[in-house]
């Protein structure tokens, strides 16, 4: 059986106009989790993360991702994930791409538990990402989403990202093939 899955392959242009925002919820804290001994902190301090597994965040820091979390009443509720280099992008997102790393970072692996939606945490922690990317000197991100995805797609569109290329994954078995298609912009 094939499986053909589209996807849209998205840039965001970081500028330094980030209007402020706030957490929504009084009982929310944002952190970012960029190393092991960060984690093991937050870990000292009784966050808990009983919506998402353990072993996913010790996976993506091993392989240098930086989590992006929001936490309601210490409870780990939002996770979003950035790349900065070929190995964390491996773990992010393992959608073929050329990426200048000096000026480019790669997000995903965006979750948010189901009673915590309409929260505008994504939106919250995109905004936090670009301003880590800013401060790196950091002025594009990217991002995949699957065509089929609308509330990702409805909530990334706030940023106007510009839709760089269209992808297409076909499953065959345990084989998987890309292709992805540039969109002329002019």
């Amino acid at each position: 059986m094939i499986n053909l899955f589209k996807y849209f392959i998205y840039e965001d242009y970081n500028d330094s106009i980030i209007e402020s925002s706030k957490l929504t919820l009084s009982n929310s804290e944002f952190l970012i989790i960029s190393k092991q001994n960060e984690l093991e902190e937050v870990l000292k301090k009784n966050y808990q993360f009983d919506y998402y597994k353990i072993d996913q965040i010790n996976e993506g820091l091993k392989r240098q991702a930086k989590a992006f979390c929001i936490f309601v009443d210490k409870n780990l509720v939002h996770i979003t994930w950035l790349a900065l280099n070929n190995v964390s992008k491996k773990f992010v997102d393992d959608w073929p791409m050329k990426i200048d790393w000096s000026n480019t970072g790669v997000w995903g692996l965006a979750y948010t538990h189901p009673n915590f939606r309409k929260n505008g945490f994504y939106q919250y922690t995109h905004k936090q990402i670009q301003k880590f990317l800013l401060n790196k000197n950091i002025k594009f991100n990217r991002f995949t989403i699957k065509k089929r995805n609308i509330p990702s797609i409805s909530a990334m569109s706030k940023f106007k990202p510009k839709n760089i290329a269209k992808g297409y994954s076909f499953h065959l078995l345990k084989f998987k093939f890309r292709l992805s298609i540039p969109i002329n912009i002019k």
